[in-house]
C-alpha cells in the first residue's frame, strides 16, 4: 500500500512539473512562433532520420529542438552488445535525451551546425 501511494506521489508531482514547464515555454515563446519553428524542424533530413529511428519519441524530440538553447556533445557508450561509443547530442533542457548520436565527433559537429544548435563551449 505505501509503495502505491509512493509512485502516486512521484507520478502526479512528476506530472505537474512537466505542466509547469510546459506553461512557462509555452507563455514564453508565442504559439504562432513555437508553430513555425516545429514545421521548421520537421522538414529537416534530421526529423526524417529520428522519426525512422525512434518513432514514439518523435514529438518529444521536436519539441525539445523547437526549445533548447544549447547543446552538449560526449563521447557516449552507445550500450550496444559491441560496447561501440558514440558522440551523444544532448539538449540543455534534458540531458538525458540524446537527440543524436554519431560515429565521429566532426558529424556531430556538423549535423548542430546544419540544425542551428549551438554547442556549450568547452563541451567539445
Amino acid at each position: 500500500m505505501r509503495v502505491a501511494a509512493d509512485f502516486h506521489f512521484y507520478f502526479t508531482a512528476k506530472r505537474q512539473f512537466l505542466d509547469s514547464i510546459s506553461v512557462i515555454t509555452s507563455k514564453s515563446v508565442p504559439l504562432f512562433l513555437q508553430s513555425s519553428a516545429m514545421q521548421d524542424i520537421e522538414k529537416t533530413e534530421w526529423a526524417r532520420r529520428f522519426k525512422a529511428g525512434a518513432p514514439y519519441q518523435y514529438e518529444e524530440a521536436l519539441a525539445i529542438a523547437a526549445r533548447l538553447s544549447w547543446v552538449v556533445l560526449e563521447h557516449r557508450d552507445d550500450h550496444s552488445a559491441k560496447g561501440d561509443c558514440l558522440w551523444a547530442i544532448l539538449p540543455d533542457v534534458n540531458p538525458e535525451f540524446w537527440l543524436d548520436a554519431l560515429p565521429t565527433k566532426d558529424e556531430a559537429v556538423a549535423l548542430c551546425r546544419a540544425m542551428v544548435w549551438t554547442i556549450k563551449e568547452g563541451s567539445v
